[in-house]
């Protein structure tokens, strides 16, 4: 086989392969196979091991923790905020998304007997009331969700119990009446 060349090892290794399909398909299966079993002895392994020596693994992790404290607690914090600088990214990046999580969970904690609404469906709604405050008629970037029968008094969290408001009409109607008569988008 010519090592130094790429064109001549990449045109060899084609027709190598072209002319073992079948033989390297057998050794794939065979290594899979072979793979599973010795992932499963190294399993069974591991369990009766730590069965029999439970206590010195214990001790010798204690004291492998105790003289390795300060990597641990690097690590865990770097690990940490890598976590958080990845959430709030994506929360920067999905605002819909991100309230709508946050109105699910909300319903959830108000035991709302019905919580199907989706981010979705929040996008068409907004559409089609022409991103506009039902209450007031203006047009706004920053819609609300505004529950028609409020959450505390046992409304859904559905799409027949959900309109858009901006933020300073859905301050006013707080967990009171509709500021005006509203008719929910049913679709």
């Amino acid at each position: 086989m010519p090592n130094k060349d790429p064109e001549l090892r990449r045109a060899y290794n084609e027709t190598y392969h072209a002319t073992h399909k079948a033989e390297r398909k057998a050794r794939e299966r065979k290594h899979r196979l072979n793979k599973t079993a010795v992932a499963e002895h190294q399993r069974a392994y591991a369990i009766a091991y730590y069965a029999n020596n439970s206590e010195e693994m214990r001790e010798y992790n204690r004291n492998y923790y105790a003289t390795h404290k300060e990597a641990y607690q690097g690590y865990a914090s770097k690990r940490a905020d890598k976590t958080r600088e990845t959430k709030r990214l994506y929360r920067q990046s999905k605002p819909d998304e991100e309230k709508a999580r946050a109105s699910r969970r909300r319903a959830r904690k108000n035991h709302a007997p019905i919580n199907d609404f989706t981010t979705q469906q929040w996008k068409d709604m907004k559409a089609h009331y022409g991103h506009r405050c039902v209450y007031c008629g203006k047009k706004q970037q920053r819609l609300t969700l505004d529950h028609i029968t409020p959450l505390i008094k046992g409304g859904s969290h559905t799409l027949h119990n959900i309109v858009p408001a901006c933020k300073s009409c859905n301050s006013k109607k707080q967990a009171g009446a509709p500021l005006v008569p509203v008719q929910p988008l049913l679709l």
